[in-house]
């Protein structure tokens, strides 16, 4: 009886290591373990004050965009998406639909601007000069040291 509780607990913290933040990456991993987790081929990678941005090309749904990972002392603490030619608005639509699906009701929403606000992470999902749509994820103490606010307001 103990091995099969032993064998349940070792299953659950398997499990639990699965989840992740954002795509396959979770928040803290290094520079290493985000490109490793990756299955693109980076197409730039900049430094500056402590920070390093990886990006990437992509697409979702048809539309091509970049896909960056801010790191802050070898950490993650940020990734985003941005589509350029969202011209009608139909990307932002259809990330708006999957983002409820996933996370629920957002937090927070305007025409052109929907947050989520989660345990370890914000979304944020935006509609940009009528034709760019853009997807951010922050950790949760990030967001808050960026905006200058305490992590419990950022709830």
């Amino acid at each position: 009886m103990k091995s099969l509780a032993l064998a349940a607990s070792f299953l659950f913290v398997s499990l639990s290591a699965l989840a992740f933040d954002f795509r396959s990456v979770s928040w803290m991993m290094s520079r290493d373990q985000v490109v490793a987790a990756e299955n693109l081929s980076i197409v730039s990678e900049n430094g500056f004050g402590g920070q390093q941005e990886l990006s990437y090309q992509t697409s979702l749904n048809g539309f091509a965009g970049s896909l960056s990972y801010t790191l802050e002392n070898d950490r993650l603490v940020a990734a985003s998406f941005s589509f350029p030619t969202d011209n009608h608005g139909e990307l932002f639509r259809y990330l708006k639909g999957t983002l409820i699906r996933q996370y629920g009701p957002p937090s927070f929403q305007s025409d052109r601007l929907i947050g989520w606000r989660m345990n370890r992470t914000e979304i944020a999902l935006a509609f940009l000069s009528g034709r760019i749509c853009h997807l951010s994820y922050w950790e949760k103490s990030y967001f808050a040291r960026i905006n200058n606010l305490s992590v419990s307001a950022s709830r």
